[in-house]
């Protein structure tokens, strides 16, 4: 080789499939360079990327190597196969279009060169044939996929707070998250706590940490995941996939009763997701959602009054309940138009109460299932605890 010829090195590695035979971008620098040295070529920039090349778009540095290409004076590319370039027809002919007006000498691989006056045909066959490798592990993949669903093996990583049993091929709880979580579930039913105040709890009170894999995990949950998993199915036993629900058989976390309702939580209720966003204060009123007017059937609104007393110079406040009138148009109008002190409905509320009689065989069953819900709650926080001594443990190591 002339000692003046001028070359720019791309090494590329994508972390998928078709590259776990691939050297490493290190050994193709360290190849390279070595046989540079050996034949007098001068490597002016080297490029890398661990990305996919099967579709056109998708690579930052390649598209950098392409525009320097075009303004510099280079003699030409070193990969290690023709595939390292391209895996597509958009970047093949880009490559391709480049060595044949000349702004490219050669393209230099492992085992071969490629000049602009050697035939097209056999360019366009071996990158023909990277391209087809990709669409036909496309296809094995998918046809792999659709294989594992009808033998009932689940297809992928497991979701949060549930566990991969690669013996099996099924999935499982995760014991030391599940009950853990869900109480988080138990917090959002209850139409209490909205995901940012569910989120705090989790974070602060009782030191909720994801599952550590060898590259993520270990850390607080995000308050976007935390939504995610919130409309998730999987956890009230269902699984998407091609935009269907599939029953799945592993331990749901909720039922899909109980899915549904927190899907209509998220609908009617305005939680703010953005964290930047302070949401005004708001009044929290003990009767509101549980009374209709007797009337029209709407909902019962209250507002609070504050006033001044006159001998004592304090303040007292009055919480007065009317209805929202809603459904009022010219054609009805509700006539409840005074509103009623809580101390009214309260007293209501307490002359029904007192009124009712307990069956003993419902109180029987009434206790058993409190008896039960109560023992749930006990093995949830007997987790929360075992998770926050793991946190502490763990922060003792770091300090150590």
């Amino acid at each position: 080789m002339d000692n003046r010829t001028r070359f720019v090195l791309y090494a590329r590695k994508s972390s998928e499939r078709e590259d776990r035979q691939i050297q490493s971008i290190d050994d193709q620098i360290n190849y390279w360079q070595k046989r540079a040295k050996e034949e007098g070529i001068e490597i002016v920039k080297i490029y890398t990327e661990e990305k996919s090349a099967k579709t056109p778009g998708r690579r930052i540095e390649f598209y950098t190597m392409c525009d320097d290409l075009e303004k510099w004076h280079i003699d030409g590319v070193l990969c290690w196969k023709l595939d390292r370039l391209s895996r597509n027809p958009v970047d093949t002919g880009t490559i391709q279009y480049m060595l044949q007006r000349g702004k490219l000498k050669c393209i230099i691989t492992s085992d071969r060169v490629y000049y602009p006056e050697d035939s097209w045909l056999i360019f366009s066959v071996e990158t023909g044939m990277a391209n087809q490798y990709i669409l036909d592990l496309s296809k094995n993949s998918k046809r792999g996929l659709q294989s594992k669903l009808e033998r009932w093996h689940f297809p992928g990583m497991a979701v949060q707070w549930y566990l991969n049993d690669r013996i099996n091929r099924t999935i499982i709880s995760d014991p030391e998250r599940f009950d853990m979580v869900k109480k988080m579930w138990e917090m959002l039913l209850s139409g209490c706590y909205s995901p940012q105040k569910i989120l705090e709890t989790a974070t602060y009170k009782w030191g909720y940490l994801s599952l550590k894999r060898k590259k993520t995990g270990g850390k607080p949950l995000a308050l976007c995941t935390l939504y995610d998993i919130f409309r998730n199915p999987f956890y009230a036993g269902y699984m998407r996939y091609n935009g269907q629900l599939k029953k799945w058989d592993h331990p749901p976390m909720i039922t899909w009763e109980e899915f549904q309702k927190a899907q209509k939580l998220f609908w009617h209720t305005k939680w703010e997701s953005d964290l930047k966003t302070e949401r005004p204060s708001t009044l929290e009123f003990s009767y509101t959602w549980i009374i209709v007017c007797g009337e029209c059937g709407c909902m019962v609104t209250a507002e609070k009054k504050t006033k001044i007393l006159q001998i004592t110079k304090k303040e007292k406040s009055y919480t007065y309940y009317h209805c929202t009138h809603k459904k009022n148009s010219p054609i009805f109008q509700c006539l409840q138009k005074w509103g009623v002190p809580e101390w009214a409905i309260e007293s209501q509320i307490k002359e029904i109460l007192e009124s009712i009689e307990i069956h003993p065989e419902f109180f029987d069953w009434a206790k058993g299932v409190l008896q039960r819900r109560h023992g749930e709650e006990t093995q949830g926080r007997e987790s929360i605890f075992e998770s926050i001594n793991k946190a502490i443990e763990n922060e003792e190591k770091k300090k150590n």
